[in-house]
């Protein structure tokens, strides 16, 4: 028997799903409408347990019970491989934390720490223990160290000011209903993998409800305006260009849904990108000329982000984002024969001829660039020529990724396909011969190693 829907779904979620498919488009929806009800569910869930995490009533010291939570979810993000190792860039980011917020009065409950988030989405997000999760699509995005100041000291006022407790605090059943259109409107229109609607999925199945609170719905309005505001006046602190703050907020907003009154709707309980701009520019009492030319002291953070995210979006089924990002890289370092397999990884999942001879173009270059211990082009080029039914050309590519015995991933699975295709290709063969009334049974017989 078909269940009921309860009035909260009736009166929520289908009426969000409507919205999205009248305002948005149906193009916009990135999976199954099962799918995504499976999801919203699983977001709805997620909210109202954040929610209960901390008493309705704000609280004049900080709430431990809800640090020890946030620590425990933070050790589950590094467990499952959410965190990005990268012992340089994170030392780096960590100096610039501790340099932007050594005057600031922090409760010993916090311990301020940053780490890198494996994921090609643009966001940051600041746990209630202090733990601050800088995406790697955010890290490629930015176009100088100061403008990652003024993310980082955002994110850190969250943290220092206790804005995750004050948020489930002050969570009213208005705010509540706007979070979760926020949240819907996040799975609906996000990406598979460990972007959008991917991470959403994962966070629910970990019971990652802090996690999900912090990095999809955010805080309040006021709120993300006195992190703004927190992170403007670190930057003055530090002596950087104020407009830095503007700088990062536009490179956010290039790539965000913040576009119109839909987006002023689903997103309601934050202030939009625009007015952040704006309420900056206030304070600092002019208006920050645009600039998107790289600060040549971020260009040893931005490059390796860039390739990264550029690989990243093609694990996520998503290669006109991977080439988008791989052009500045390419551009800057054209001899890497990596970026240059990356482009093939890309371009080989067209069905267009001109653009499959161009992965084949790209493939070659990194090739020639790499020589003959990189490997990873071979399988690209074994992929194309096996989706083209072309057995011979498959097993020659995959038996020069496996010659010589070479360190590469999945070795033995690798070698066990190709003697697959070596014998599937043997008894297509034979089939004709056998076909024309030859000795030959129709039935292959076992043959001796």
């Amino acid at each position: 028997m078909r269940r009921r829907p309860l009035p909260f779904e009736s009166a929520i979620l289908w009426p969000v799903s409507r919205v999205l498919r009248v305002k948005l488009g149906r193009s916009l929806l990135s999976t199954p409408v099962n799918n995504n009800r499976c999801l919203l569910g699983h977001a709805t869930l997620l909210l109202l347990a954040a929610f209960a995490t901390a008493p309705a009533r704000a609280q004049e010291k900080i709430d431990l019970k809800l640090v020890s939570r946030s620590q425990a979810e933070s050790e589950i993000l590094w467990r499952h491989g959410f965190t990005l190792e990268e012992p340089a860039l994170q030392a780096e980011l960590q100096a610039l934390l501790d340099s932007l917020t050594v005057s600031q009065t922090i409760d010993p409950a916090i311990r301020l720490r940053v780490h890198i988030f494996n994921s090609p989405d643009i966001n940051a997000f600041a746990m209630p223990d202090g733990s601050i999760y800088i995406f790697a699509g955010l890290l490629a995005r930015l176009n100088s160290v100061d403008e990652l100041a003024f993310v980082v000291g955002h994110e850190a006022t969250h943290a220092i000011a206790w804005h995750a407790q004050r948020n489930i605090a002050q969570a009213k059943s208005k705010s509540a209903l706007f979070q979760v259109l926020s949240l819907t409107t996040s799975i609906a229109i996000g990406s598979s993998g460990w972007s959008g609607a991917g991470l959403i999925d994962s966070f629910s199945q970990l019971g990652l409800t802090l996690v999900a609170a912090a990095s999809i719905t955010g805080y309040s309005r006021a709120l993300e305006s006195e992190a703004d505001m927190g992170g403007y006046r670190m930057l003055q602190a530090k002596g950087a260009s104020s407009c830095a703050s503007v700088g990062a907020l536009r490179a956010i907003l290039a790539e965000s849904p913040d576009h119109g009154s839909v987006a002023t709707f689903f997103w309601g309980s934050h202030p939009r990108t625009v007015d952040r701009i704006k309420a900056i520019e206030g304070a600092i009492g002019s208006t920050c000329v645009a600039d998107t030319s790289l600060n040549d002291s971020y260009g040893h953070i931005k490059y390796p982000m860039l390739k990264l995210r550029a690989r990243m979006w093609n694990r996520a089924d998503r290669p006109e984002l991977a080439v988008r990002c791989a052009n500045p890289y390419v551009a800057a370092y054209p001899d890497d024969p990596e970026i240059h397999c990356i482009f093939g990884d890309a371009l080989a999942t067209s069905e267009n001829a001109d653009t499959l001879a161009l992965a084949r173009s790209a493939y070659s270059k990194a090739i020639q660039l790499g020589g003959a211990t990189y490997r990873e082009p071979l399988l690209g080029l074994a992929t194309m020529a096996e989706a083209q039914h072309d057995t011979l050309a498959t097993v020659n590519y995959l038996e020069r990724y496996l010659a010589g015995d070479a360190e590469v991933p999945k070795r033995r699975s690798t070698k066990r396909h190709v003697e697959e295709l070596k014998q599937a290709f043997h008894w297509a063969a034979r089939a004709p011969m056998d076909s024309t009334g030859s000795n030959e049974t129709s039935t292959p017989k076992k043959e001796e190693d």
